[in-house]
Parts: C-alpha cells; sequence; structure tokens
C-alpha cells in the first residue's frame, strides 16, 4: 500500500512540476486528478481533519457540478424539437 501511496504523490509531484497542462477530463485545466499527499506528521486526527475537509469540499464541487449537468440535460431536451413524420 505505502509504494502505491509513494508512486501517486510522486507523480503528483512530477506532474505540478513540470508544468505539463495534464487534467482530467472535464475538470479544471489545473487538475491532474492526483491528490495532494495529506501529511501524518502532525498525527493522526490531524490527518483526519485534512482530510474530512477536502472531501466535503470535494462532494460540494462534485454535486454542484452534477446538478449543473442535469439541468443542462434538462434544458437540451426541452429545445428538442418532435419528430413529424
Amino acid at each position: 500500500m505505502a509504494a502505491l501511496q509513494n508512486a501517486i504523490q510522486g507523480i503528483h509531484y512530477d506532474l505540478e512540476r513540470s508544468g505539463i497542462p495534464v487534467r482530467l477530463e472535464g475538470a479544471r485545466k489545473d487538475y491532474t486528478g492526483f491528490s495532494p499527499f495529506v501529511t501524518w506528521t502532525y498525527g493522526r486526527a490531524f490527518q483526519q481533519r485534512l482530510e474530512k475537509i477536502l472531501l466535503d469540499e470535494e462532494t460540494k464541487l462534485v454535486q454542484a457540478k452534477c446538478e449543473r449537468r442535469e439541468r443542462q440535460e434538462a434544458r437540451r431536451k426541452a429545445r428538442k424539437k418532435p419528430r413529424t413524420e
């Protein structure tokens, strides 16, 4: 497990440092998809609080994006003309 975490952390670091414009499809231009590492140096409780803050914010952003997409889809369907044959 530690090897995977180190690999992901290294990929995140290298991508950020390189300046190469890599991103997940549909994501912001500056988002690589590799989350930053949350240190455990200050104790597990601190790490858990930071992780919860990050996950809560991520959940809010994802929900907002899903809601926007649903509204766009509803508008698209409402504009769609019925077929007449």
